[in-house]
């Protein structure tokens, strides 16, 4: 039980402190990129993040040459959409026990969602990348937004239903 509270209290941690971007100190640009964003400025196209940065920069009306502002550090959630109301639980007895997180959903605001992460191990090693994933590429989705079929507690268990690539069997046919 130990290894799942330790799960818990981890996984608890990187939700609750979420994505925190680093603070940028002011940054003057250089002769190469004021010439990249000026070519960006007049026939659009690529550029860096920075470039396209700067290009708004100017447009908002800096004179040009002027160093970019700081920008102090920001913190985004952890999963985008997600409500602050989550909670992790330990779902289930002895070896079929899993760490589970109830949450909220901008998707679908007024239903309970679930999910159990793989035991202590190392399937669990990114199981919280795998749950952002699957939420922020939509993979979730029809779970998420369709008819949302809850257990008697209320929660709509999301589960991982797995993508079978059979692309080999088309190229094994064609020889």
């Amino acid at each position: 039980m130990s290894d799942l509270n330790k799960q818990r209290d981890k996984l608890e941690a990187t939700f609750r402190g979420g994505w925190v971007s680093r603070a940028r100190p002011m940054i003057l640009p250089t002769k190469e990129q004021l010439s990249n964003v000026k070519r960006l400025l007049d026939h659009g196209g690529r550029g860096s993040g920075f470039e396209h940065e700067y290009a708004t920069h100017i447009k908002s009306g800096a004179p040009w040459g002027s160093p970019l502002p700081a920008r102090p550090a920001s913190l985004a959630p952890f999963i985008r959409g997600m409500r602050e109301d989550f909670v992790f639980i330990i779902d289930g007895i002895r070896d079929q026990a899993r760490v589970a997180i109830l949450f909220n959903h901008d998707s679908n605001p007024e239903v309970r969602f679930g999910y159990r992460f793989p035991a202590p191990g190392i399937m669990a090693k990114y199981a919280d990348i795998f749950l952002m994933e699957n939420i922020d590429s939509g993979k979730f989705r029809p779970q998420m937004v369709g008819e949302c079929l809850p257990d008697a507690d209320g929660i709509v268990w999301l589960e991982h239903v797995p993508t079978i690539d059979r692309s080999y069997l088309e190229t094994s046919q064609q020889t």
